[in-house]
């Protein structure tokens, strides 16, 4: 039967109930139009064809294609945000780097040669450490340029506070992108002991560098060398880890972000 042939009949059903019943209770007559009103929506709701029928081909391959291109979406968003993230620290190490090599006049100190024409490299980058010959051989290089060496020195004082403050943010960004798993301790442990090594390396060679320019070598102090070469050691493996922990870190992000979805 169709939708208005059942809503004219009920219609003439009420129009004969009422004639036939004139003295029907009003709230009986209210209710009875309410009923039916409903009865009417629920008829015509139900005969819509487009409700039962089940989605042909081409919407779900709509809703295919939206999902996906959701899935998309979202990827991109998630590369964009690791590689944000780890531009933070990259870039300030870098340009931090690069403006105190040229406040120091790390130019003049950067290019040392030994006797045999080999390069003696700088001592805050020796991840195997050094002895006393090899900072003697190093300041002796220098000569007249060693007071930029402690120039380097001193602004090297400050260098670790600003490269760990950026690494330690890059690590607690992606840890609450991670949704706070787990305790940020093992993030920022790492970060503040290559930043503690790394002063300790600075303060000691400073030390040092002092006693040199009165005694040169006689005045070198083997005891504190070691100290320092292992504080360098320290801060340069402790800081590839760091590095390799933020990376991993970044790519668990992207991976248990594009899982979940």
């Amino acid at each position: 039967m169709r939708v208005h042939n059942f809503a004219e009949r009920a219609g003439q059903v009420l129009n004969f109930y009422f004639r036939e019943n004139p003295g029907a209770d009003s709230r009986t007559s209210r209710s009875l139009k309410c009923y039916c009103a409903f009865l009417l929506i629920g008829v015509s709701i139900s005969a819509d064809p487009a409700i039962w029928r089940p989605p042909n081909s081409g919407e779900l391959a709509t809703e295919k294609v939206i999902r996906v291109h959701e899935r998309r979406v979202s990827m991109d968003n998630l590369i964009l945000k690791a590689i944000l993230i780890f531009a933070l620290p990259v870039v300030i190490i870098l340009w931090t780097g690069y403006l105190m090599v040229q406040l120091s006049g790390g130019e003049q100190v950067s290019k040392l040669h030994d006797k045999s024409g080999r390069e003696i490299p700088g001592l805050g980058t020796r991840r195997t450490g050094y002895d006393l010959d090899a900072i003697d051989q190093r300041w002796t290089a220098l000569g007249a340029n060693l007071k930029y060496e402690r120039l380097g020195l001193e602004l090297d004082l400050v260098y670790p506070f600003i490269y760990g403050g950026a690494l330690a943010a890059a690590l607690l960004l992606t840890w609450a992108q991670l949704g706070r798993t787990f305790s940020p301790f093992f993030l920022i442990a790492p970060v503040a002991l290559t930043m503690i090594a790394d002063w300790t390396e600075n303060s000691i060679q400073l030390g040092q560098l002092k006693l040199f320019e009165v005694s040169h070598r006689a005045g070198l102090q083997s005891t504190w060398i070691r100290v320092a070469s292992f504080a360098t050691m320290t801060k340069v493996w402790l800081l590839i880890g760091s590095s390799l922990l933020l990376i991993g870190l970044l790519v668990w992000m992207v991976v248990r972000g594009v899982t979940q979805r």
